[in-house]
């Protein structure tokens, strides 16, 4: 708080809730010095309270108008719990699926990511940036995140000028031109330079050739990382070099804390330090907060009170962005969809009942409007039609799990075969080297595949696996990616209502 009143933090992410940021305002506001307003922001990917599909899995549905709607009722739901600025969308095409943070965007093409990101950007941000439900959009990892070498995070990105300009650079430009009010600086460098110490990424391109006028915010602490590159020598050295690269804010790391010592020996200038101030403020007001500086920290209208009948209009949105987002890749004979009426149904697989549907990017959300898979078919399905075996976690094998899981295969008419990624599988700092499904889930589809019965793999992943051996072998196989809430519908993996 002290902090705040000495004028000394410009923004909080993550937030308390409407009634203490409302506070948090009123002291930057009414005892601060210059009374300039917080932002508040946080990781708002696909869903506040309501829980959208993945944006990886969005983009599968090829239908950007959806990732509109679903953006725009996550402003609605952000802005009513006392935020007004989100860390996304993430606009990096992902050329490489050992990469962990390809759940995070739309995928390897730059022509479908260039559509999702000026979807995404509008419906954040709505027609009016300060309206109270406009969620100001920061197009994230600027630039050339997304081709990190063999897919390890935080590396370096290698590759030639056209490239970075054919593949990588688009969705920003999309982004930038559909009104994105900042962009987020990368972790990684490119062709040896760190992004957030980039001056020709951070000034040439972005705001001389692309004509960005919002802000640049740092990652996470990614300006303190120019030391971990070997690109900096201290914490002071690094500040200097991202504010002179082009970033106007630093996330974290407290190197700004440096700025008056390095304007006071000249590292850094006056004129480059009142611009970072300027593109801050001039997006503070293009937001209306020196108007209204408590236009999302309306206690009587905290989400979800006063507004219950978007509360349904939201979980009726989610249900069939869940539709839209599945892919079907095989269907041998028919297996799908099932018939219900008359069919024994075996489940098996680590999440048939699991509340891990969400991936990353979802701080919030609402468990008690979470439908898992097994939920779903018990709507659908007789419960004497189903047998469930868990069979193996997602990582290790359970005791007595495959031998749990072939007797309900022998039972069944049909399985279905649940394998894939959890949570933890992805995001951020998860590259892998083998992108196989685990050898224990493996093993659980060998051993079922014996039985021989009509068998549907439902896959849970955040990007795109090597299928083998008995998985392969199914007579259906369905991504079902992380669909969010609502991963649970009976119609979602080709069930007929009966």
């Amino acid at each position: 708080m002290e902090r705040i009143r000495a004028g000394k933090l410009g923004a909080l992410f993550n937030g308390q809730g409407v009634h203490i940021n409302r506070e948090l305002q009123r002291v930057a506001v009414e005892e601060s010095r210059l009374g300039v307003p917080l932002i508040f922001g946080a990781d708002v990917w696909h869903g506040m309270w309501t829980v959208f599909p993945a944006p990886l899995a969005e983009a599968a549905s090829w239908d950007p108008d959806l990732a509109y709607q679903t953006a725009r009722a996550s402003a609605v739901e952000t802005t009513a719990s006392g935020l007004m600025w989100t860390f996304s969308p993430m606009v990096d095409t992902a050329r490489d699926q050992r990469w962990g943070r390809n759940i995070e965007g739309a995928g390897e093409d730059p022509f479908l990511g260039q559509a999702f990101a000026t979807a995404r950007v509008r419906g954040f941000q709505g027609p009016d940036l300060k309206s109270n439900d406009s969620l100001a959009s920061c197009l994230k990892h600027f630039a050339g995140y997304g081709g990190v070498l063999a897919g390890l995070d935080y590396s370096e990105s290698d590759m030639s000028e056209a490239t970075f300009r054919d593949v990588f650079l688009p969705p920003f430009v999309a982004g930038i031109r559909a009104g994105a009010l900042s962009i987020m600086s990368a972790f990684q460098a490119l062709e040896g330079v760190p992004a957030t110490g980039n001056h020709w990424l951070l000034t040439d391109v972005l705001r001389t050739e692309l004509g960005f006028e919002g802000f640049v915010v740092t990652d996470y602490n990614a300006d303190g990382e120019l030391i971990n590159h070997g690109f900096a020598a201290n914490i002071s050295d690094a500040a200097g070099i991202a504010l002179s690269a082009g970033v106007d804010m630093s996330m974290h790391s407290g190197a700004f804390r440096s700025l008056p010592g390095l304007l006071s020996n000249g590292t850094v200038s006056l004129k480059r330090l009142d611009e970072a101030v300027t593109n801050v403020l001039r997006a503070k007001a293009a937001m209306g907060l020196f108007a209204n500086p408590y236009k999302t920290l309306d206690p009587s209208k905290e989400w979800p009170k006063g507004q219950l009948a978007k509360v349904e209009e939201h979980d009726a949105l989610a249900r069939r962005a869940a539709r839209e987002s599945l892919v079907l890749l095989k269907n041998n004979n028919s297996v799908l969809p099932l018939q219900t009426c008359c069919q024994r149904i075996a489940v098996i697989g680590w999440w048939t009942n699991s509340t891990d549907t969400d991936g990353v990017g979802v701080i919030w959300g609402n468990k008690t409007h979470t439908v898992t898979l097994l939920q779903g078919l018990q709507a659908v399905v007789n419960s004497s039609h189903l047998r469930v075996a868990e069979g193996s976690n997602a990582e290790t094998p359970i005791d007595g799990g495959i031998e749990e899981a072939v007797a309900a295969a022998t039972w069944a008419d049909v399985v279905l075969l649940t394998l894939g990624e959890s949570s933890p599988m992805i995001g951020e700092a998860k590259s892998v080297t083998d992108l196989q499904i685990p050898a224990a889930q493996q093993r659980l589809a060998e051993a079922v595949a014996k039985v021989g019965r009509p068998t549907v793999v439902l896959l849970k992943n955040g990007r795109a696996l090597e299928l083998g051996g008995a998985v392969l072998q199914a007579d259906a196989i369905m991504v079902t990616w992380f669909l969010g809430q609502i991963l649970g519908l009976g119609g979602s993996i080709g069930c007929r209502r009966q």
